[in-house]
This record gives C-alpha cells, structure tokens and sequence, in this order.
C-alpha cells in the first residue's frame, strides 16, 4: 500500500475565489453604512444586525479580564462559535487560552481593525463549521478590508445624547500611497475613539 497524494479541502481559505455556499450571504454592512449611520467600529455596526445577538462589547456584558473588547455573537451560539476572517484569512485572536482570557475562544477584537479601511462584511450563516472547524459553528463574518488606499481622509464623528451629556468623540485619519509603479500600496491609520460615561446620579428618577 502506498500514499499516491493528499487532497487538502477548504480551498475557500485561497482568495480571490468566489465564495459559493447554499446559504444566503449577508452584506449589508459596508463602508457606506458605517458612515451613513455614524457608528464609530466594525463591531457596533454588525451589532446592530438581528443575528447578532449576546454579543461582548464596550457597552455590555464585561468579565474582568479583557475589559474594552468587541466580539461579535451570531445566534447568541457564543462569541466563541463565530469565527470572524479578515480578506478570508484567519486574524491573530485577541482572546489567547490562558487563565486570564475574557472568555473561551479565539476571537477576534474587531477594534483592532481601523474602519475607515473597511470594503464590506461578508456574513455566511451555519455553513462555516465543515470547512473552518468548530469554532464556526454559528457562521462566519469575512471583513473584508480595502486592498488599496490612496490619499488622505479625516473622519470626525461628534455626538451627544438629548442631555447634552454622554458624549462620543471620534476622529479617524489616513494617508496611502503608491509606489514602485503601483506594485506596493502603503497606507496608515490613526483613530481615536472616547465615549463619556453617564452615572445613575445624572438621571432623575
């Protein structure tokens, strides 16, 4: 008996092949929507979407360790069940194995990715878990992120609640550039985001 070959399957992990699958693919959330709708990251404009739900953000459930992180939840299966892809590919996790992890998993803090770099999100329901193992079982959130920036953009988002307090402050910038005829694209991005806090004490009963 010999081993005449090996055939690697999860050919979905190569872009730019099409993705195919028998379910339908969600892309409402692009770099449009993010603007149009004011939300300063990735995360809290997917966290909007109903099939997101449970998930751990800035504005929810905290564990001790980790505080500050966005993950997102499909089906309230666990954020642990999502798996979240940039460009197809798998992202270094912000939530290693070890005592001190917000919670089981590997995910992804999608404020690491800057947003003012965002193409869209691919959201694939259910069918990820064949290919990509267990820790896709409720779907998989490809971002897709621009292959190339040039120029400049500065983004200012200023918002307050109708007490004039709670206030959210973002400013985003980027600058890219071409080089060696158009072979090598170089782009930076700097964010800063602060959103104030509003204690029991500031509201009437």
């Amino acid at each position: 008996f010999a081993l005449r070959g090996v055939v690697i399957r999860g050919s979905r992990l190569l872009p730019p092949r099409p993705l195919i699958t028998p379910v339908p693919v969600d892309s409402l959330v692009d770099a449009a929507f993010l603007r149009s709708h004011g939300y300063t990251n990735i995360a809290d404009a997917l966290n909007v979407l109903p099939e997101f739900q449970g998930s751990i953000t800035p504005f929810g459930a905290q564990n001790d360790f980790g505080v500050g992180f966005n993950y997102v939840n499909l089906y309230n299966l666990g954020t642990n069940r999502t798996l979240e892809l940039v460009n197809g590919l798998r992202f270094v996790s912000d939530n290693p194995a070890n005592l001190f992890a917000n919670s089981g998993g590997t995910q992804l803090d999608l404020n690491d990715l800057p947003g003012i770099f965002l193409d869209r999100v691919d959201i694939v329901p259910a069918t990820g878990a064949a290919i990509y193992g267990a820790d896709a079982v409720s779907g998989v959130v490809n971002i897709r992120m621009k292959r190339r920036f040039t120029g400049a953009q500065l983004l200012v988002n200023v918002a307050n609640s109708a007490r004039w307090d709670a206030g959210e402050y973002d400013f985003e910038g980027a600058l890219g550039r071409d080089f060696l005829a158009h072979r090598l694209n170089l782009a930076l991005a700097v964010e800063y985001d602060q959103t104030t806090a509003v204690s029991e004490q500031q509201r009437p009963w």
